[in-house]
């Protein structure tokens, strides 16, 4: 089955990430919708972010679907929680056949759990975090 896909980025997590992912595509002109149970969490927008926020829980298909899961050719997984952006990221994967999902994992031995998935592409702040420092330490500005 295939569905067409638009422009929308869904962002699920108003956590600092979604929000900063969130920005960085309304910047480009994407349609984004970033959905978070908190609605106290969209504070960390900036004040010109001019997507559309959402309260309600991304683990919900239910509430997937009603902010536009199945339109959406890209879903961030943003929330502080690993086992949730998990869960989102196969259900887009699965369920919503989304292009390209992007989630964050802070335990970088749990990217095993959606390797399966190669339009998942795993964050890892502490792989990211090691990849800056391997480039910083090559470069040499240290002298010993």
């Amino acid at each position: 089955m295939e569905h067409k896909k638009s422009k929308l980025v869904l962002i699920c997590g108003c956590s600092k990430l979604g929000a900063h992912i969130a920005q960085y595509y309304s910047q480009k002109g994407r349609s984004v919708t970033i959905l978070d149970p908190d609605k106290i969490a969209f504070a960390k927008l900036p004040e010109d972010f001019s997507g559309r926020t959402a309260i309600g829980d991304a683990t919900d298909i239910d509430v997937m679907r009603y902010f536009g899961a199945e339109k959406a050719d890209i879903i961030v997984a943003a929330t502080r929680k690993d086992n949730t952006n998990i869960l989102v990221s196969e259900m887009a994967s699965i369920i919503f056949e989304t292009p390209k999902i992007y989630a964050r994992l802070n335990d970088e031995d749990k990217a095993e759990l959606v390797k399966e998935h190669e339009n998942i592409r795993v964050l890892s702040p502490f792989l990211l975090c090691m990849k800056e420092f391997a480039h910083i330490e090559s470069e040499g500005d240290f002298d010993e």
